[in-house]
């Protein structure tokens, strides 16, 4: 894949391919794209980065304070034959992409579209983009965007996240995680889509959006849809207190075959 550790910007234009192959033990991890250094940033366009590897699989991992923009219809799938995969690993700063895909395919582990760390993220996904997550019978935490601190924010518009797989016993299969003080608009017409293929004996949640307390979310016509088998099934859940979650008009929730 490609390092930056230069504390500054790049520019990597419109249509830059890159692809990133390792078969290092599952202890080890790849990266597509990997900034590194207070401040490293980029800009691109309809960029394509594919990561395969036997161990950790990072899409797009960014520095601290680091602005990156990857303007429109940019592809990063992430695939681990052995171990954990991320999309994107978000540190505090800023990212933003128009009809940005992702898919992201592991085995054991955490399997993650966006995942954030330590806090004052700023997500914009623009409208049209798409999060694939697929975990196989290892996976422990199945997640299409989990925020882990506060000062978190993301906003979308028409965002489609879906999120599948086997899942091990205590686990759980989730669209959104939102951790206290998080912030999330998603606009209008956005859609959840959970399924899960696990017994129900086995202890696994599956949940179109888990929210902790302190944290805001609002959306309209937002369409959540739960399948398939699990000990727990929920369109919405609820941690804590002082949360916010408004749904606005035209919502709707279906779960069908859980339980």
């Amino acid at each position: 894949g490609v390092q930056l550790n230069n504390g500054a910007g790049s520019n990597f234009g419109t249509g830059t391919i890159i692809n990133a192959t390792s078969t290092a033990p599952t202890g080890f991890a790849t990266y597509g794209i990997n900034l590194q250094g207070n401040g490293t940033s980029l800009t691109a366009d309809q960029l394509a980065i594919t990561v395969n590897s036997l161990g950790h699989a990072y899409g797009f991992k960014t520095a601290n304070n680091s602005t990156v923009n990857l303007g429109s219809k940019t592809r990063i799938t992430a695939t681990s034959t052995g171990s954990s995969a991320v999309g994107i690993y978000q540190t505090p700063g800023s990212f933003k992409a128009d009809q940005l895909t992702l898919d992201v395919t592991g085995v054991t582990s955490e399997t993650r579209g966006i995942t954030t760390n330590a806090g004052n993220t700023q997500i914009d996904l623009g409208s049209d983009s798409t999060i694939n997550v697929t975990g196989g019978a290892g996976s422990n935490s199945i997640i299409g965007i989990i925020f882990h601190s506060s000062g978190d924010q993301l906003t979308a518009n028409k965002l489609t996240i879906n999120a599948n797989g086997l899942a091990s016993p205590n686990s759980h299969i989730r669209g959104l995680g939102l951790v206290s003080g998080s912030v999330v608009d998603l606009g209008t017409d956005s859609k959840i889509d959970i399924k899960s293929n696990v017994a129900a004996a086995s202890q696994t949640e599956i949940t179109g959006i888990y929210a902790e307390s302190n944290a805001k979310l609002t959306a309209d016509h937002l369409a959540i849809k739960v399948s398939g088998t699990a000990y727990n099934s929920m369109g919405v859940f609820v941690y804590g207190t002082n949360r916010s979650i408004k749904l606005g008009t035209g919502s709707s929730f279906a779960l069908n075959g859980a339980g």
